[in-house]
């Protein structure tokens, strides 16, 4: 599905590789925040976009988000254990949601989101080489 979206393939691709180069925390944070702001303006009519970092112990972290309904959102997923970034994450591939009114995949969620005002999502998980980093 990735093919479908060239830029969530050019963002996944850029963001791994920076999490290859970075070393320490804090510059990783920016540079994630910066990718993020990158995102958003890279969409027209965005609300926002972040990224979920997932720990070896799958620890949830919203990182990089441009605006709380993105925050609210990922707090969402956590809590519920289902959505489309957690699913790009475990599956490895990018999911997308053309319309949050209609979709029947991760039902608790997309009402949730639904009632933030979203309509349409887009995740890509961040993959370097092994297993994915984030979304």
């Amino acid at each position: 599905m990735t093919d479908d979206f060239p830029l969530a393939q050019e963002l996944a691709w850029l963001t791994a590789r920076l999490a290859d180069l970075l070393l320490t925390r804090e510059s990783a944070e920016e540079a994630v925040q910066s990718l993020a702001l990158a995102a958003k303006e890279a969409i027209p009519h965005a609300s926002g976009a972040g990224a979920t970092l997932i720990d070896g112990r799958g620890r949830k972290t919203s990182t990089g988000a441009t605006d709380e309904v993105v925050l609210e959102a990922d707090r969402l997923q956590y809590e519920m254990g289902q959505g489309l970034c957690l699913s790009a994450w475990a599956e490895g591939t990018s999911q997308t949601i053309d319309d949050i009114g209609t979709e029947t995949r991760w039902p608790l969620w997309t009402r949730a989101a639904a009632s933030l005002g979203l309509r349409s999502a887009l995740s890509a998980p961040l993959i370097s080489g092994g297993p994915p980093l984030g979304r």
